[in-house]
């Protein structure tokens, strides 16, 4: 059984292929990617989490080692070890850009969500507010919480980030909504997505978003093509790391990194991506990846 195909064409490494009875109709297009290195189309910024990265040298001097290894920006977890005007002087130079801190987690990795704890959930954002301010830092992931002792609910979660917006609003930080995986924080409150998108689209601020980590999404929800489009519109930072043992991207595991960043190319994502991984050897030498991938920092 024969079909003509109306037209082959190969420009710049790839094709449309229209063939009536195969494929469809002549609006059907594959595109193929060519296994060299396209740098100049590739826009994607990464950022180092010093919380996970650099851990050769003590967290104070992670940020020279990440200007050493070329990188603008960082990210971190937790900077309360130090005071705010110290991690801020070390920051200041670095000449690095402050992208994102977690607020101050208390013993259950935030308030955000636990029944009861309003109070300490309103201290712990005063304080990371002041920690943002000092370090130029515009994204703060504020935690929810696991369930230990204390319960969590949608309801006060919902209530909560209600009293936080105008804080944020007023300091111009947008606050992120997590989830994580049950494997990696088992009770922990936030392990679905569908809350996070209930809570930020009921109270509709710029202020509010969620922080879509690939490693996170990919133990929760899988089909990743799809939940990336999904959530991207109310995304306001990203993560990644391989999984299941959150390694460098390249490293072995299941995620082809090489595919979701170009999903992310695609879908013109613009913001800051954090390399929110344990390197499997020393830091540096894992960073091969961003070359072998047609990226620069």
């Amino acid at each position: 059984m024969s079909h003509s195909h109306e037209s082959i064409h190969v420009p710049n490494f790839s094709f449309l292929l229209v063939s009536k009875g195969i494929v469809g109709d002549e609006s059907t297009h594959f595109n193929i990617l060519p296994n060299s290195k396209m740098t100049s189309s590739k826009t994607l910024k990464f950022c180092a989490n010093l919380s996970m990265m650099f851990q050769e040298v003590p967290l104070a001097q992670r940020f020279n080692a990440a200007k050493e290894a070329q990188f603008k920006a960082v990210e971190m977890a937790f900077p309360y070890e130090m005071s705010a005007q110290e991690i801020a002087r070390i920051k200041e130079e670095s000449g690095l850009e402050q992208i994102l801190i977690n607020v101050f987690p208390g013993p259950a990795l935030g308030f955000a969500a636990l029944d009861g704890q309003e109070t300490a959930f309103m201290d712990s954002l005063v304080k990371s507010v002041e920690y943002c301010n000092a370090l130029k830092c515009k994204k703060l992931h504020i935690m929810s919480g696991r369930q230990m002792e204390t319960q969590g609910s949608e309801a006060t979660l919902l209530k909560n980030m209600r009293a936080a917006v105008p804080i944020l609003e007023q300091n111009e930080i947008v606050g992120l909504l997590e989830p994580i995986n049950g494997y990696s924080v088992p009770q922990y409150f936030l392990n679905n997505y569908e809350t996070a998108q209930r809570v930020i689209e009921e109270l509709n601020s710029p202020n509010l978003r969620l922080q879509l980590d690939i490693f996170h999404l990919q133990f929760i929800k899988g089909d990743l093509t799809h939940n990336i489009k999904k959530f991207l519109s109310i995304t306001g930072h990203i993560q990644l790391a391989q999984v299941p043992n959150r390694n460098e991207p390249d490293t072995f595991g299941e995620i082809d990194y090489k595919y979701v960043l170009d999903v992310l190319e695609q879908e013109k994502y613009g913001g800051w991506i954090g390399l929110e991984y344990n390197p499997k050897g020393d830091t540096v030498s894992g960073l091969k990846w961003i070359k072998d991938f047609g990226y620069e920092l």
